[in-house]
């Protein structure tokens, strides 16, 4: 029995391996880090290797579990087709194994832990815009109103803000300098999300139409800090429920040990004396 719990860790260890590698280097990161550079011409993007290389095995799966989405209607997602071929190839063998139930809770696992991965890291790239667009917007205030250009203002404030900005600032100014108008350039900062909305709105007017970009990012600097400290708010609201976990399983127990037991054990010999 032990060695067959041996050779099914390791067959799931083998399984699973080239499934994390897709998920860390699939959407996931491209959502939470830089805005990477997009190819400039017509033709289809070339495709990217989703899992490790030198893993020959990883076509199969992800072909077995492309034909079991395309069955049910879905679209071709590399990474969604790798984790459902992985789930359809271990579930029996932890089925024969370990039983149905160790086998559904498998499949399971491996069917939701994308969708939350994926819900995670578009969280997370959020609370990181909401973070710096304040004092991105700040920058952008102080380049205006030194009588900067919209473009000059980019080139500025790219360098100085901190991610997500910073790079998809970076990206912008790269498709400027290969010919690109500044208006359909700025198209690149729609990555960032509904947070980063009204900054590059009033970015793309006064880069278009030559709309008084001052007082726009005014009002925008304004809403971007009223966002943020909502949303700080909102966590401290929160703090008082997440720190009941460790309270209850962590503190309390610990009193107990420390405080009531000491007093029992101490008293159990005069209860037990005639």
């Amino acid at each position: 029995m032990t060695a067959v719990v041996v050779v099914g860790a390791i067959v799931a260890g083998v399984v699973l391996s080239p499934v994390v590698g897709s998920l860390r280097s699939g959407a996931v990161r491209r959502r939470v880090g830089a805005v990477r550079a997009r190819p400039l011409t017509d033709g289809p993007e070339p495709a990217r290797a989703v899992g490790p290389s030198g893993c020959s095995f990883i076509g199969p799966i992800r072909e077995l579990g492309g034909l079991a989405r395309r069955a049910l209607g879905r679209q071709v997602d590399p990474a969604a087709d790798l984790v459902v071929g992985a789930a359809l190839v271990l579930g029996p063998f932890v089925g024969v194994v370990a039983g149905p139930l160790v086998a559904a809770v498998v499949v399971g696992v491996l069917l939701v832990a994308p969708h939350w991965y994926r819900r995670r890291a578009a969280l997370v790239h959020r609370a990181a815009v909401r973070a710096v667009l304040p004092d991105v917007v700040d920058l952008f205030r102080l380049a205006v109103g030194a009588g900067l250009s919209v473009h000059q203002a980019i080139e500025v404030v790219a360098p100085r803000a901190a991610a997500p900005l910073g790079p998809a600032l970076d990206e912008v100014c790269r498709r400027v300098t290969l010919g690109i108008r500044l208006g359909d350039a700025l198209d690149e900062l729609a990555d960032l999300g509904d947070e980063a909305r009204p900054l590059v709105a009033a970015l793309a007017g006064a880069a278009r139409y030559g709309s008084p970009l001052g007082a726009a990012l005014d009002r925008v600097a304004v809403d971007a800090r009223l966002l943020r400290r909502r949303r700080a708010e909102e966590r401290a609201r929160k703090l008082p429920v997440q720190l009941l976990f460790p309270l209850v399983m962590c503190v309390l127990p610990a009193f107990g040990l420390l405080a009531v037991v000491p007093l029992l054990a101490g008293s159990l010999p005069a209860l037990g004396s005639p």
